[in-house]
C-alpha cells in the first residue's frame, strides 16, 4: 500500500482542529514497512529498538498484501496495495460470495463480513492483523497524535481501539451524502477491487467546509485509501453502470 496524505481528523471529539492546508502536489519522504519473515510484517519501532507492532499473517499465501506509505498531505492517505492475489481472482470470488442487503441505503449497499471463499478469507485476515499497523502509521501524525488525541504514545491509541472489516458490494446509483463518521470512529479505511479507475466510483475528500477544495481518491483495483474521522465530510458513491466491490475497514473506541 502506498499513501498520500491530507488534513482529515477526528474533530468531533471537541478538540482544536488547525485549518486544513492546502493540497500539495509533491511528494515527501516514502516509507515502506518491511517484510522481516514469511507471514511477518514489521511495524513502527518504540526508541529501544523494540517493535510493540509486528503483525503476523496467517493467511494462505504470504504476503497477502504489502504495505507502503508516501506522505502527500497530513491524514488522509491514498494507499497503494500490493495483494499476493491478481485482479480477475479477487473479482471472481466476490461475484460468486453472496452479499447480505442493507436498509440504510435502499438497498444499493451490501455487506460480506464473513466470506466463504478462502482467498477472501485470507485478505480479510491479512486486514484484521494489519489493522494496527495502519493505526500505529496514523499515530505517527503530528496533528493526530498531539493535536486532536493528545496521545502519549501510539500503543495509548491502539489499546483501546477495535476494528470491523468488511465486503462491501455498492450497486450502480449507491450514493452517501456528504458526511462524517459517528463520534467513536477513529479512522476508516477503504480497498478498491475493480479492475479500472472510474471516478463515478470514487470517495471524494472534502478540504474546506465550503466544499470548494476536494480530493478524489482512485477506485482501480490496487489502491486504496485510509483516513482519520473529522469535521469535514467525505462522500462516496456508485454513479456507475456497474458494481463496485470494495473492503472496508474501521477503526472505532473501544469504551468498556
Amino acid at each position: 500500500m502506498k499513501w498520500y496524505h491530507s488534513r482529515l481528523l477526528i474533530c468531533q471529539f471537541r478538540v482544536r482542529v488547525p485549518a486544513p492546508l492546502p493540497y500539495k502536489n509533491t511528494l515527501r519522504q516514502s516509507t515502506s514497512l518491511a517484510w522481516t519473515q514469511p507471514g511477518c510484517l514489521r511495524g513502527p519501532f518504540k526508541a529501544d529498538g523494540s517493535n510493540p507492532l509486528s503483525v503476523f499473517l496467517y493467511g494462505t499465501k504470504y504476503p497477502t498484501m504489502q504495505i507502503n506509505f508516501i506522505d502527500d498531505l497530513d491524514v488522509i492517505n491514498r494507499l497503494e496495495i500490493k495483494w499476493n492475489y491478481s485482479q480477475s481472482e479477487i473479482y471472481q470470488a466476490l461475484e460468486q460470495e453472496e452479499f447480505q442487503y442493507n436498509n440504510n441505503y435502499g438497498g444499493k449497499r451490501l455487506w460480506c463480513g464473513h466470506p466463504t471463499n478462502p482467498i477472501l478469507i485470507d485478505i480479510l485476515d491479512s486486514l484484521y492483523k494489519n489493522a494496527p499497523v495502519l493505526l500505529g502509521k496514523m499515530c505517527e501524525q503530528k496533528d493526530f497524535r498531539e493535536d486532536f488525541w493528545r496521545l502519549q504514545s501510539s500503543e495509548q491509541m491502539i489499546n483501546n481501539a477495535s476494528a470491523t472489516c468488511s465486503f462491501l458490494l455498492d450497486k450502480p446509483g449507491f450514493t452517501t451524502t456528504p458526511h462524517v463518521d459517528c463520534r467513536t470512529t477513529i479512522c476508516t479505511g477503504m480497498f478498491f477491487f475493480n479492475d479500472v479507475d472510474d471516478e463515478d466510483q470514487s470517495t471524494f475528500f472534502y478540504l474546506d467546509k465550503e466544499g470548494t477544495n476536494k480530493i478524489r481518491m482512485s477506485s482501480q483495483f490496487g489502491t486504496g485509501w485510509y483516513a482519520a474521522n473529522f469535521d469535514l465530510p467525505h462522500l462516496g458513491m456508485n454513479n456507475s453502470q456497474r458494481d463496485r466491490y470494495t473492503l472496508i475497514l474501521t477503526h472505532y473506541l473501544d469504551l468498556k
